[in-house]
């Protein structure tokens, strides 16, 4: 696990970098690395590198792949991100475990929504297509305008 982790030569897919901070435990906050505290530097660290190593070379992986890692990421260490983002990835990951593809233009979208507080409204859809391409403008729709008139 430490050659993994140390190796700067991208020898490794990030699915073994990944396994192995996900194996390796943090000398300094004893947390799974790369997901202590904020203020746990060697956690810092790592996380850091995990990004640096794919930024190096961008084209080792899929877009979808990405998603993956990025949703595994935040997931692990949901204390890092912003609540926002969390509730983003717990929505979007069933779909990216499926195979199907996230598209970056509608995640901005979809987390403002999340703070808009339309978490359990999105959680619903059985689809990343039906999620992403729900109206942006809910009170619009027939079913909200009716559902807004009933006062529910």
């Amino acid at each position: 696990m430490a050659a993994i982790l140390a190796d700067q030569t991208l020898r490794y897919a990030w699915t073994c970098v990944d396994w192995a901070l996900r194996l390796s435990d943090c000398a300094e906050c004893g947390a799974e690395l790369a997901t202590g505290p904020r203020d746990c530097v060697s956690c810092a660290i790592a996380d850091e590198r995990r990004w640096a190593l794919e930024d190096a070379a961008p084209d080792r992986m899929t877009g979808n792949e990405r998603a993956l890692r990025q949703a595994r990421s935040v997931l692990r260490a949901p204390a890092r991100h912003r609540s926002t983002v969390v509730s983003y990835w717990r929505l979007v990951l069933p779909f990216l475990l499926t195979g199907e593809v996230v598209g970056i233009e509608r995640a901005e979208w979809l987390r403002a929504c999340v703070l808009a507080g339309r978490y359990r409204e999105l959680a619903t859809f059985g689809s990343y297509v039906e999620l992403a391409s729900n109206s942006e403008l809910p009170w619009r729709d027939a079913g909200a305008v009716v559902a807004v008139a009933r006062g529910t």
